[in-house]
């Protein structure tokens, strides 16, 4: 019964060194990052030109040439 009630413990000690490692790597990987984990960041979505469908849908676009004198 004694060992039982050791080994509970010994889980429990385990189970909170391992909740508080966790909450230090997130804290840290925040740190670094700059970046809070699980928020919304609409420009990782954001899509930058046609998709390959519209392209094969209208055909390639010709770049522009921004340079030029108006």
């Amino acid at each position: 019964m004694a060992l039982k009630l050791a080994l509970k413990a010994v889980s429990v000690v385990l189970s909170l060194l391992q909740d508080a490692l966790a909450v230090t790597a997130r804290a840290l990987t925040e740190f670094v990052t700059g970046r809070k984990q699980g928020t919304y960041d609409p420009s990782r979505y954001y899509m930058r030109g046609p998709g390959p469908k519209w392209v094969a849908k209208h055909g390639a676009i010709r770049p522009t040439d921004h340079r030029r004198a108006a």
